[in-house]
């Protein structure tokens, strides 16, 4: 879980995503959809959004140029979408 909502900083935002984004990684996912909604007890400020999505493009990133055998078997996250309440 994510622990007191009420102590979560916006840097808190992007280790959710980076933990999110490892989840995805291990698990193979090619696609998948993230839906953002409000927290009870705090508000999801874009800032917020933003780090989240930070944390789980710097999880997808694989530096193979300098490697003599790149990392065949890492499947990279083709499309995530995002669904927020436009309130």
């Amino acid at each position: 879980g994510l622990g007191d909502v009420t102590k979560l900083a916006d840097n808190s935002w992007r280790k959710v995503g980076i933990a999110l984004g490892r989840h995805m990684k291990g698990a193979k996912v090619k696609k998948a959809t993230l839906v953002v909604d409000d927290v009870p007890g705090t508000k999801i400020s874009a800032e917020s959004v933003i780090e989240l999505l930070e944390g789980v493009a710097l999880v997808q990133y694989n530096f193979d140029e300098l490697k003599t055998k790149p990392n065949s078997k890492a499947v990279p996250l083709e499309k995530l979408t995002l669904a927020v309440d436009a309130k």
